[in-house]
């Protein structure tokens, strides 16, 4: 893709975001720079983030049942193992690589020229049901518990099928929180000051967060927060995005992390509030599809991304997707959806994570698709 003049220059400051994320959360020195969300704002200073792990053993109930992780104990970098979300009697969601995954559920994908009829006798052969489908042509197939790679293997079988795979469990990228500008040194460090001559983005320019929302009231980050103007994807004139995980308009975060993420994107410049992001005027929309623990699905991903797909085509002016969350193996489904986003003109930035480990040899999605 290329972009001319002001808007190159913006895409260059968004694309920064991704950069001064993963330095700075895995240096465990990231500055908040917002109250975000419910737990925190202006008259109630933040406290330190605790684990996502930690916080998700602590609300067992807030995902959607038959899902579990499989990846060891919570411990205090944030890393997940044998922390289980809403425990189901019948729930065997761990696959060969260790990777958690939604029970009961399987993403499929035919292969160019498969007509209805040969899916629908397909998907009965294998004791499926079709519930959705989503993105570029993923169904969304349910079907009895306790059996999702059993029947993965089934449906590999036949040759209309072009992949099947696990509805893979994410989760948000940890993040510490603290509202002091002063310790947001990862803006001098890309020397942002000297951007800011140049410019200081553009609320033309639409930035999708897909997260766990975003708390469109915050005082530092409400003016910049996109607003439907009309009525875009059913969604009427007023509200801010989408949320994947009810189906409905309404993104507000329940977790502080999606605004938080947003601050570093968009916080507000120049308003004598908190701090500034690396865009000082943007807009931000809200594309929830994690959970009030941090958790979600790639299913749930997938239908957050394409709802700003077609919003784009709608006629709003989505140039980026930011998403600070990974986890899971592998989904052809996931870059199909990434590559859809970009054929409309989007750029997808992920972030590098916060293992401290090579990309490039041990793969951490969706930062290692390797398309934008």
């Amino acid at each position: 893709m290329s972009f001319p003049g002001e808007l190159h220059k913006t895409l260059r400051l968004l694309v920064l975001v991704c950069i001064i994320a993963t330095v700075l959360t895995s240096a465990g020195a990231f500055a908040q720079g917002l109250g975000g969300g419910r737990g925190c704002n202006k008259k109630k200073p933040c406290d330190s983030t605790p684990s996502i792990a930690a916080d998700s053993a602590r609300s067992p109930g807030s995902m959607a049942t038959g899902m579990r992780s499989v990846a060891g104990t919570a411990s205090e970098n944030g890393t997940v193992a044998k922390v289980e979300l809403a425990p189901s009697p019948t729930a065997s969601s761990s696959s060969a690589s260790g990777q958690s995954f939604r029970d009961g559920t399987i993403l499929v994908g035919f292969r160019a020229g498969t007509t209805g009829t040969e899916q629908g006798a397909i998907e009965r052969a294998v004791g499926a049901t079709e519930v959705q489908t989503i993105g570029a042509g993923t169904h969304v197939l349910h079907f009895t518990s306790g059996r999702v790679e059993a029947k993965i293997d089934t449906l590999k079988t036949y040759g209309r099928v072009r992949y099947a795979e696990p509805d893979y469990v994410v989760h948000a990228d940890l993040t510490p929180s603290d509202p002091s500008y002063n310790k947001l040194w990862g803006m001098s460090k890309i020397q942002a000051d000297q951007a800011w001559n140049s410019t200081m983005g553009s609320n033309n320019i639409v930035v999708g967060v897909v997260d766990t929302g975003v708390d469109y009231n915050h005082p530092d980050l409400a003016a910049n927060v996109w607003s439907n103007s009309s009525t875009i994807n059913s969604c009427s004139a007023g509200t801010h995005g989408y949320n994947a995980l009810n189906g409905s308009c309404d993104p507000m975060d329940d977790n502080n992390h999606g605004t938080h993420v947003s601050g570093t994107i968009g916080a507000v410049g120049n308003n004598g509030i908190g701090v500034i992001g690396v865009n000082g005027s943007v807009s931000i929309m809200g594309l929830k599809f994690l959970n009030s623990g941090g958790y979600g699905s790639i299913s749930g991903a997938i239908s957050a991304i394409d709802w700003a797909v077609k919003a784009k085509l709608a006629g709003v002016n989505v140039r980026v997707l930011s998403n600070s969350w990974g986890g899971g193996g592998f989904s052809q489904a996931m870059k199909d959806e990434i590559n859809k986003a970009g054929a409309n003109d989007i750029l997808f930035v992920a972030a590098a994570g916060n293992n401290a480990s090579n990309n490039d040899t041990t793969p951490f999605y969706p930062c290692s698709y390797g398309t934008a």
